[in-house]
């Protein structure tokens, strides 16, 4: 005789799927998905397409550092020769604003005579 407990078998319960547990299941699929996608990207990315198609070699640091010098040592050049153009500028300036000074103060040393000699001439004269 079978036994009371087996009589009454339930069957087996299946899971309840909810419109959420559904867009819970699509989401980690697409985000699984997404996952794999980028990663087989940076796959190609990193080391297949250099393979393929070999682009120029960067220049290296010591090149780098050689061609940096050399454009400081141009700019350099241009500068002090700059400079040495701006110095002679500034002389010749300096000059003519000192031959403009000599001018006025003899000017100045010739009206200051001649108002000398008027006052002498009309203290005379009294």
């Amino acid at each position: 005789m079978p036994s009371p407990h087996t009589s009454l078998m339930m069957p087996p319960l299946l899971p309840v799927v909810t419109p959420w547990s559904r867009f819970r299941d699509i989401g980690n699929t697409v985000a699984l998905l997404t996952g794999l996608i980028y990663a087989v990207y940076m796959l190609y990315k990193r080391y297949i397409e250099p393979y393929l198609f070999k682009t120029v070699q960067q220049k290296s640091k010591e090149e780098l550092f050689i061609e940096i010098k050399t454009e400081l040592l141009k700019s350099v050049g241009d500068l002090k020769c700059d400079l040495g153009r701006v110095s002679t500028e500034l002389s010749s300036v300096q000059q003519q604003q000192l031959a403009v000074q000599c001018v006025d103060v003899s000017d100045n040393l010739r009206n200051l005579k001649a108002e000398v000699a008027s006052l002498k001439a009309l203290l005379l004269s009294r």
